[in-house]
């Protein structure tokens, strides 16, 4: 595939955002990206800052926040297999 490019215009969308709901969906998009490359120590960084965005989503938006963690579950279920 392309992940290259996909992995660049992914960094432009959620680095250049200041919607809390696209940096962490950017971030999980990202995180499918690398996983997709086999660069999952990135994969890993991209969740994790996935992750600490959520918080913010936890308190304003509980319904983006748990589409977000289902998201990110299932990032580490197709990992772990």
């Amino acid at each position: 595939g392309k992940y290259k490019k996909a992995l660049k215009q992914s960094k432009s969308v959620s680095e250049g955002s200041k919607n809390t709901v696209t940096q962490v969906w950017g971030s999980i998009h990202l995180a499918r990206i690398y996983e997709a490359m086999g660069l999952y120590d990135e994969m890993n960084k991209a969740l994790q800052q996935a992750e600490s965005k959520m918080s913010e989503l936890r308190q304003n938006n509980a319904e983006e926040y748990l589409i977000s963690l289902v998201k990110i579950a299932e990032i580490h279920n197709d990992y772990g297999n």
